[in-house]
């Protein structure tokens, strides 16, 4: 179940990404050639670099968990729950870096935009900032769920070595 919100609010935040590095790019391209714009021309340029990087890192951390899902041979139960917890506890840092600076951008959007597509890039930073947040709140949810997989594993496995030591030669 956790696996399966998980996934998808992983794919809905990569769709809010592309969405505003769309967004981004039409508030640039759209931008008046005045030098009087209230909006600098760095920030629709810097919002969609950003959420590119955003787009990259998440796809990076969506495959590395997806593989994660898959039985190893060559890792153990733990080691492999725990590189996962590693690299959801670096998805979760990286989303609220991101949500804080998606907040930003979408501030920045409102307050200084006066046309259209800087003001819908307003809404779609201040969308994908929310769901960033999501994003930090699942991949928090399944560490917890990781770690009580881990201590479940563990304790199969004192119970496993228990059953088998008084047949040792020690």
């Amino acid at each position: 179940m956790i696996r399966l919100h998980w996934f998808t609010v992983h794919g809905v935040y990569l769709l809010t990404q592309f969405a505003f590095t769309m967004a981004g790019i039409v508030a640039f391209v759209s931008m008046p050639l005045e030098f009087n714009h209230p909006i600098s021309p760095a920030i629709p340029w810097g919002s969609s670099a950003l959420s590119c990087f955003s787009l990259f890192v998440n796809t990076l951390i969506l495959s590395a968990i997806f593989s994660s899902q898959r039985p190893n041979t060559l890792m153990t139960e733990e080691s492999r729950l725990n590189s996962r917890r590693i690299t959801l506890l670096i998805s979760a840092l990286f989303a609220a870096g991101f949500a804080a600076a998606d907040w930003a951008f979408a501030l920045s959007f409102h307050k200084d935009g006066s046309t259209g597509p800087e003001k819908a890039a307003g809404v779609v930073a201040g969308v994908a900032s929310f769901v960033a947040v999501a994003v930090m709140v699942v991949d928090i949810w399944k560490i917890c769920a990781d770690a009580s997989e881990a201590r479940a594993a563990e304790l199969f496995d004192r119970e496993q070595l228990a059953d088998v030591e008084p047949f040792t030669d020690s």
